[in-house]
């Protein structure tokens, strides 16, 4: 029985831990919007992780027309990311935050 009652008492507190501990880990969100005034021409709005190679495909794109001002809106999980608009820029996203990018296109 003290066998038992030991080894219980060695067991239980991990158990109870690994039990109470186990949340599900939900993605955090933020949105970044781009800016973009002076389009001569349509363009695409490509979004990649940070330190992405040239082979790396975009994890969010869409496309923007020509005209005077313009703006799209990511919804992306947080971390650091990568916006090419006929330029480059980088960003951060935080949870629940908005950011804001802009690009003149005045050439």
């Amino acid at each position: 029985m003290k066998r038992f009652a030991l080894l219980l008492a060695i067991v239980l507190p991990f158990v109870v831990a690994s039990l109470t501990s186990c949340e599900k880990a939900t993605p955090t969100t933020g949105t970044s919007t781009v800016h973009m005034s002076n389009l001569k021409y349509d363009i695409e709005v490509e979004v990649f992780p940070y330190g992405f190679s040239d082979y790396s495909l975009p994890i969010a794109s869409q496309k923007v027309n020509k005209g005077s001002k313009r703006s799209v809106t990511f919804t992306l999980n947080a971390g650091d990311y990568v916006v090419e608009a006929n330029g480059t820029q980088t960003v951060q996203i935080h949870e629940g935050q908005e950011s804001h990018l802009y690009f003149n296109y005045e050439l």
